[in-house]
């Protein structure tokens, strides 16, 4: 989480040089400012977030009530049926289904604040 947000922060002070740059040449137009300042507005939520990572305690696991929290998300989403966000959800959530004669294994991904976590359940044919 702190790697991305710490890259977007590199990128908007990238952009903020580079508009800098171009007006420092005697080069002005309406749009450059708008975007100079959305770059700046950007720069100062992305250093909030930086602030409040480096702060608060650093928890690297993902907790069963957060995946519970994640994945209820799409809950409606899969009980309205709808087979193409179902299929999308799909995408987004597996990773691999290995089947094996006595067991078969699914491999989920899922990002929570930024964090990006795999994980996978394995289930003996008996238990199907």
């Amino acid at each position: 989480m702190k790697k991305h947000t710490r890259k977007k922060y590199e990128n908007a002070v990238k952009g903020i040089n580079t508009i800098v740059d171009v007006i420092a040449r005697d080069y002005f137009h309406p749009s450059l400012h708008d975007k100079l300042t959305e770059l700046e507005q950007q720069k100062v939520e992305i250093e909030i977030r930086l602030k409040e990572i480096n702060s608060s305690p650093h928890t690297s696991f993902v907790t069963e009530a957060k995946i519970r929290e994640y994945l209820l998300k799409d809950k409606e989403v899969l009980e309205a049926g709808d087979p193409q966000k179902i299929k999308q959800i799909l995408l987004t959530r597996i990773n691999k289904i290995t089947v094996y004669p006595d067991r078969i294994e699914a491999h989920f991904r899922l990002s929570i604040d930024d964090t990006v976590c795999a994980w996978m359940v394995a289930a003996n044919r008996s238990q199907l």
